[in-house]
């Protein structure tokens, strides 16, 4: 399926080529966007967001940390296609929208 498109950020800001705003692909972003999220940061969705700054912090149970990653993506119509986990500071997904 096709990305989604979106507003892309770089660093934290709106990105601007020639005067407007960028749209592209955004599912990249989207996903660091749950990653970086904590519940209730979503006010249309407040169920939805990792908390990786606390998560790291606070639950060294990596079974736990793939269970949130995993439901929280598919939340977000992601399949996971690749889910690694060696330690709560290295953790690698990949994942594609499915609608």
């Amino acid at each position: 399926m096709a990305n989604v498109q979106d507003f892309i950020f770089d660093s934290n800001d709106l990105k601007i080529a020639n005067g407007d705003i960028v749209i592209g692909a955004s599912d990249n972003q989207h996903i660091e966007d749950i990653f970086m999220s904590d519940k209730g940061h979503f006010r249309q969705y407040p169920t939805i967001g990792i908390g990786v700054r606390k998560m790291i912090l606070g639950n060294g149970n990596l079974q736990f940390i793939r269970k949130v990653i995993k439901t929280n993506l598919e939340f977000d119509n992601f399949d996971i296609t690749d889910l690694v986990i060696r330690s709560t500071e290295d953790i690698n997904v990949r994942a594609e929208r499915i609608k």
